[in-house]
């Protein structure tokens, strides 16, 4: 799996172009187009956090081989070093090309362009053909874990029979500072990648109010159900307001215990209306319901008859 330099690979692997760069463009499109965060087996992996900004590129140069320049999240930049037929090329995931500064006598320009070589440049993935979905990086090999992201539709491989593909195999390493190592197999090639970013993200605590609802109608003087879920260590939530307009109307409890429900009696005092919302907190955790409406309580008062009155037998009494 390793670049090789024997004299079947020179032309494609190990070759010299004098007076042109080499360089392989790489990049894991994930701006608005594109994604750059997934979940595997409930754990997030996010690698926005390696893109570099616009004119700078991340980049791993292999001794007497090639110049591999690479971006993640956003598409590979072309630049006046690149030579003509890269630029032709783009866009694309990554780009192979030839640096003076790898110099190997064994190849010369006509090979190049014979054969498998096609040229000083090939487009090995696109960023638009993202094979789904991610995985993890075997353990057994990587042991701290990590995600492969892999992409093909790049140019035809005669020697394979395929499209290039592209992969990037970031390694779970907290204090890991970039690219590793480059490997290929029959036009598929691996660039590992050490970074904190290969780890997946921690979840924390979530709190999410599912009563009252937007079609939820409290009355005054009625006992309310208040319904919440958690996930994470919640063992108690610390307030629970009620709120109008956004604004503070009361609180309705403190310290309650993460049962998931709380029964509330809507106060006489509390303004019929629309616009109120529940707001619960626990923590640096919060949660709030959609707006809900509270009506006026609704009752009967009996006026006679009285304490005084006297009914006859036989006689129509007033009610």
């Amino acid at each position: 799996r390793v670049l090789r330099s024997s004299s079947r690979f020179l032309c494609g692997i190990v070759p010299m172009l004098k007076p042109f760069w080499v360089a392989f463009f790489l990049f894991v499109l994930t701006s608005s187009a594109y994604p750059c965060k997934w979940t595997i087996g409930g754990k997030t992996y996010d690698l926005s956090s390696l893109k570099k900004p616009s004119g700078q590129k991340w980049e791993l140069q292999i001794p007497s081989s090639f110049t591999y320049t690479f971006n993640f999240c956003d598409n590979v930049e072309g630049d006046t070093t690149m030579e003509t037929e890269c630029v032709g090329k783009l866009p694309g995931i990554g780009f192979q090309w030839y640096s003076s500064n790898n110099d190997n006598a064994n190849v010369t320009r006509a090979e190049l362009e014979a054969g498998q070589c096609n040229g000083g440049c090939q487009r090995l993935g696109q960023v638009d053909k993202l094979i789904a979905p991610p995985t993890e990086l075997d353990t057994s090999e990587y042991p701290t874990g990590g995600i492969k992201v892999t992409y093909d539709g790049g140019n035809f491989c005669g020697s394979a029979g395929i499209d290039r593909q592209l992969a990037l195999l970031v390694v779970c390493k907290p204090d890991g500072t970039g690219p590793k190592s480059v490997s290929e197999d029959h036009c598929k090639y691996d660039i590992v990648f050490e970074h904190q970013a290969g780890c997946p993200q921690t979840a924390g605590p979530t709190l999410t109010l599912t009563e009252p609802t937007s079609a939820t109608v409290w009355a005054q003087g009625k006992a309310e159900k208040i319904r919440w879920t958690t996930t994470g260590s919640i063992t108690t939530i610390d307030k629970i307001e009620l709120l109008h307009n956004g604004a503070d109307a009361q609180t309705i409890a403190s310290d309650v215990s993460n049962t998931g429900e709380h029964t509330y009696t809507v106060p006489t005092s509390v303004d019929a209306g629309s616009g109120y919302t529940v707001k619960l907190t626990a923590g640096s955790v919060t949660a709030e319901s959609d707006e809900f409406s509270i009506t006026q309580a609704k009752s009967i008062t009996v006026t006679a008859p009285t304490s005084t009155t006297v009914w006859t037998q036989g006689k129509a009494e007033k009610i």
